[in-house]
């Protein structure tokens, strides 16, 4: 008999991530809620406002542009949730002062996609390299828009 794996990030149509970034829950903000932070780290280009009902305008390297609407920001600067494919919501929360705990939760309209597996690992790869930027270590991301993930590199 075969078991089947399950994911202990993904429960039904949620995934939820959790790192610890080491650096202070202003610095923290300033990666996840601001244009150049979020660039740093995210989309290769972005603009916008992190305020409730503007739109946050991601660029991808391959020119990809996708809008996120902000739905939220939270009190003292605890936490941005971004509407996710317009129906979905992308959530950002922030805990604790250095290191700060940061929780990604990504709701996915019902019944989930199909692709939130796969979302996953884009997930896994930018909180990483989130983790890098704010340690002050390299960008893993590839900027050539001719390796981009719709010729199967992974970032």
């Amino acid at each position: 008999m075969t078991q089947s794996l399950k994911n202990p990030f993904a429960k039904g149509n949620t995934t939820k991530l959790k790192l610890f970034l080491p650096i202070s829950k202003k610095g923290a903000w300033k990666l996840i809620a601001t244009p150049k932070g979020l660039a740093s780290w995210f989309p290769t280009k972005c603009n916008g406002r992190a305020l409730p009902g503007r739109i946050l305008q991601f660029e991808w390297p391959d020119g990809t542009v996708e809008n996120h609407r902000v739905i939220s920001v939270g009190d003292a600067n605890s936490s941005i949730i971004l509407d996710w494919w317009k129906t979905g919501k992308a959530a950002f929360y922030l805990h604790g002062r250095k290191p700060t705990h940061l929780t990604l939760q990504v709701t996915y309209p019902r019944p989930a996609r199909v692709c939130q597996s796969v979302e996953l690992v884009g997930w896994s790869f930018f909180l990483s390299n989130l983790k890098s930027v704010a340690m002050k270590g390299p960008d893993l991301r590839n900027k050539n828009p001719g390796l981009s993930w719709k010729k199967g590199y992974i970032d």
